[in-house]
């Protein structure tokens, strides 16, 4: 018994990197993923200024939809 837990601790260390690199890339992929929806908040009210600045209503606005 005292040789498995052994060699489970050793399998254990064996996996330190491959969890460092999971841990890593999970890390960058949140940030991606944070700067994306920051990036989308910041053009959908610069979209929504510039229609107001123009005086397109985004109720009035057609989505080519109907044709």
């Amino acid at each position: 018994m005292n040789d498995s837990i052994k060699e489970g601790l050793e399998g254990l260390s064996k996996m330190d990197g491959v969890s460092n690199f999971l841990y890593a890339l999970m890390y960058w992929v949140g940030v991606i993923f944070v700067l994306l929806f920051v990036t989308y908040i910041f053009v959908s009210i610069y979209v929504r200024a510039q229609n107001k600045k123009r005086g397109i209503d985004t109720k009035d606005k057609d989505d080519y939809l109907d044709d």
